[in-house]
């Protein structure tokens, strides 16, 4: 299980301006528990633009105002030919909406304006028994919106409605105007006051539930464990463990003794008086015939319990999840469009005649468990997928989309951390197979979400990482003692203990290639004469008395190459008459083309006597082309200074203006000098508050007048015809249209621009691809880590991107295709594409 800690460890109240966030914007690609799956037949791009389709449908369809009191929503649910009472929208639809608007924040620009018109709806409408829930139906009357039949609560839409509000306060932080995360604590009580069975400990099917036959049911498609797990961390309440122990308990009995080949739940549940057990409700227990059956209520099941186990990894979970999903690829053939809506307990039959997106899309998460499901999880995205949000109702589009949510890796825990470390690998083994080279193997870790990988430890200092459980170190020296010791981790960066150590003797007589295999296991080349020889992959550290340092990680280089530091005697003719030189100039150079595949450290001692009072050391390297001298930027300590390279030339250290640090958050931040040079060149700004905010996510709109501010186009642009014309402020508009103009954006298939959406690294890439007028080199695969990811109208743009020194990878060399582009990234993307420009 997952160590749950107090909630305020993570989000202290009231520490988050108001009206910020989104802090976790969709998309945002969860890491659900090893061994899960997600549709792999499609991109992940096309996974998120597939929700935030369906998303926009939902909202256009569901998402009402209260015609009555503005700033009020709710989402219709009536759109069923059955409704007679003027009836618009129960508890349960409630807690839908608010689920996915916090949930959708970032893809929807006023997701915030709807959750909190939302959150006003719901307190507008509380229960009678108790306030803090809400009253579970409502209807227009003509004049107002009032409760109907019965004041009080259902339980499913208090579950969702609180679990929606811990969202909230980690989307937007507590200090908007509504503090989401106090509120969320009431109504985790509430829940627990008036609607937990405090003797069985389950939850009851509404507050009224109290006494008759109705005092010991339950509903399991009440049975959010997740929620339960989160609620217990966000109110301390310690009792919600033993709900979350109950109802597995009672999940377990119900499935191994009434679906044990389905592995099928219940509409409804109640407690047999003789036996104490809890068994099947009788028909029409409390709304059909089938309330003992798998139908409407309990076709949410498998994503209730699914959450919980890719979150959590909970293994009460998988056991019920893997009967059920074997019973239904067996019973449908495989394929989706044979699902009918609902069946008998036990699994033999069908309920109806007819299929229901109600039943098929909760399946997608049950699905995702493990590899044995992945060509059924394909085709249930796809079967799925394909349904019109205009052709279906209320109940199936809106589980639907929550489901795809899921799917698509954009589901995520307001509060759960996961503090569990992997067990220590055991069982380590070590071979000298030569006198150069040493061969480890060691056991699989266990974690409870799964081990990311391992980090090999030669002589105590950290050699390797990697997602194996062998390692071959090379370019040993013959007759020699190495101790070694195995540490594995998590996602969550959580680090075992190490595995007991091992010591070994590599033989006199070495019989290994001394050039080793290019691994990071390898000995560090060393020269202080500004010459090396360096071996493929080998570290190194070449410098030049103090004046120059070079530092070489492993592994950077794919062969062996000579490094040579050449200190120019005669560079007086490579500076125009302002600039002031405060180191010689430094020509490096390798006997092999390309750049490296890690940054290379360069380390400058320079002479900060030369400085005037508003002058600060700052990197250069030499332009051929435009005979330029181009700012690197660096980090200043004493009278040196540091920065990193992925190639070489001739550099130097130059005195340069202070720009003034009007941004209160540059300050040492990695893209700080490129910030203030786009600002002194005026393609970029800050904020009132005197902050640049570089992590901060750009949308469409902002891009767009960035570039425009730096391609400075002579032309007024064309006319918008975007659907959401109206969407882009006024000051974007003009460089909306001259992007339109240009035909550097098109907008999307729907007809719309989405100004507010966060632009992602796709995106912005094949902008710039546009400007540049780039073409790739090799169009069939790029070079990154994610390459099967990136979609293929993309890659040209990015590896073509990344060989001109535009774009980088991110951790692991990861491109991110779908990932929102920062300010700081955007700013450096830019000041290299008119780097570019200007040759």
């Amino acid at each position: 299980m997952l160590l749950l800690t107090p909630y305020s460890s993570f989000a202290a109240e009231g520490e988050t301006a108001a009206g910020a966030g989104p802090f976790k914007a969709f998309p945002q690609h969860t890491s659900y528990v090893e061994g899960s799956i997600k549709p792999n037949h499609v991109a992940q791009a096309d996974l998120d633009d597939t929700v935030s389709r369906l998303y926009d449908e939902w909202k256009a369809k569901y998402l009402k105002e209260n015609p009555y009191t503005p700033g009020q929503y709710y989402v219709w649910y009536a759109d069923g030919d059955w409704f007679e009472d003027n009836e618009i929208t129960v508890s349960e639809a409630h807690g839908y909406g608010m689920l996915i608007t916090a949930l959708m924040a970032g893809h929807d620009a006023d997701a915030k304006k709807y959750f909190d018109g939302m959150y006003r709806y719901f307190r507008a409408h509380p229960s009678e028994i108790n306030p803090d829930l809400m009253a579970w139906q409502q209807a227009d009357d003509g004049e107002s919106i009032i409760d109907i039949n019965g004041v009080d609560s259902a339980t499913d839409g208090d579950m969702d409605i609180a679990y929606a509000l811990l969202l909230a306060s980690e989307q937007w932080g507590n200090d908007g105007g509504i503090d989401y995360l106090a509120e969320a604590r009431k109504v985790i009580k509430a829940i627990m006051d008036s609607e937990v069975n405090q003797t069985d400990w389950l939850l009851r099917i509404a507050d009224w539930a109290t006494d008759g036959k109705y005092a010991t049911a339950t509903r399991p498609s009440d049975f959010m464990l997740q929620h339960m797990k989160d609620f217990g961390v966000a109110s301390g309440d310690s009792r919600w463990k033993q709900v979350v122990d109950q109802t597995y308990s009672v999940v377990q009995h119900l499935y191994k003794n009434y679906s044990p080949n389905a592995g099928l739940l219940p509409d409804f549940v109640i407690k047999d008086e003789g036996s104490g057990s809890f068994i099947p409700a009788p028909p029409y227990f409390l709304e059909s015939d089938t309330d003992g059956d798998y139908s409407y209520n309990s076709s949410r099941t498998p994503w209730r319990i699914g959450t919980d186990y890719l979150i959590t990894g909970e293994p009460r979970a998988k056991e019920q999840l893997s009967t059920l999903n074997m019973w239904i690829r067996e019973k449908t053939n495989g394929e989706p469009e044979n699902i009918m809506a609902g069946y008998r307990l036990d699994g033999s039959e069908a309920l109806t005649d007819y299929q229901d997106i109600t039943f098929s899309a909760p399946l997608m998460v049950s699905a995702m468990i493990d590899s044995s499901n992945q060509e059924w999880l394909n085709k249930l995205w796809d079967h799925n997928a394909a349904v019109k949000t205009e052709d279906d109702l209320y109940f199936g589009n809106n589980l639907r989309l929550l489901s795809m949510i899921v799917v698509s890796g954009n589901w995520w825990t307001p509060t759960i951390v996961d503090a569990e470390a992997p067990t220590e690998p055991a069982d380590l083994k070590a071979e000298a197979v030569s006198g150069s080279q040493v061969n480890l193997t060691w056991s699989s870790s266990k974690d409870n979400l799964g081990v990311a990988g391992y980090k090999v430890f030669r002589n105590g200092v950290e050699l390797a990482v990697t997602t194996l459980t062998s390692y071959s170190d090379t370019g040993l020296s013959p007759a020699t003692s190495y101790q070694y010791y195995i540490i594995a981790f998590d996602q969550a960066n959580n680090f075992s203990k190490a595995s007991d150590a091992r010591n070994i003797t590599t033989p006199g007589g070495s019989t290994g290639s001394i050039g080793g295999t290019g691994g990071t296991g390898v000995t560090e080349v060393v020269s202080t004469n500004g010459k090396a020889t360096i071996p493929t992959g080998y570290p190194a550290k070449v410098s030049l008395g103090e004046k120059i340092k070079i530092t070489i990680p492993a592994g950077s280089t794919e062969q062996q190459m000579l490094l040579t530091i050449e200190e120019l005697l005669d560079a007086a003719k490579l500076f125009a008459k302002n600039e002031v030189s405060l180191s010689p100039v430094f020509e490096i150079l390798k006997d092999k083309a390309g750049k490296f595949s890690k940054r290379i450290t360069l380390v400058f001692e320079f002479n900060p006597s030369l400085l005037k009072e508003n002058q600060t050391a700052g990197v250069f390297y030499f332009d051929e082309a435009t005979k330029k001298w181009v700012l690197i930027g660096g980090e200043v300590t004493g009278n040196r200074i540091e920065v990193e390279v992925d190639h070489f030339t001739k550099f130097t250290v130059l005195a340069m203006n202070k720009a003034p640090l009007s941004f209160k958050d540059i300050e040492g931040h990695w893209a700080q000098f490129n910030i203030q040079q786009a600002t002194s060149e005026g393609f970029v700004n800050g904020y009132a508050d005197g902050t640049f905010k570089p992590n901060l996510s750009v949308t469409r709109a902002e891009f767009a007048v960035m570039m425009m501010q730096m391609l400075k186009p002579e032309t007024s642009g064309s006319e918008l015809l975007f659907k959401d014309k109206a969407a882009i402020g006024e000051w974007a508009i003009k460089a909306v249209a001259q992007a339109v103009e240009a035909d550097i954006i098109k907008g999307y298939a729907d007809g719309t621009f989405r100004p507010n959406a966060n632009i992602t690294r796709a995106e912005m890439v094949v902008m710039i691809a546009k400007v540049a007028g780039m073409e790739a080199e090799a169009v069939g695969k790029t070079s990154f880590a994610d390459d099967s990811d990136i979609p293929a109208w993309v890659k040209k743009a990015a590896e073509t991107a990344k060989t001109l020194g535009i774009v980088q990878g991110r951790s692991g060399n990861a491109f991110v295709s779908s990932g929102a582009a920062t300010r700081a990234e955007a700013v450096t993307m830019l000041l290299k594409l008119n780097e570019i420009l200007e040759k």
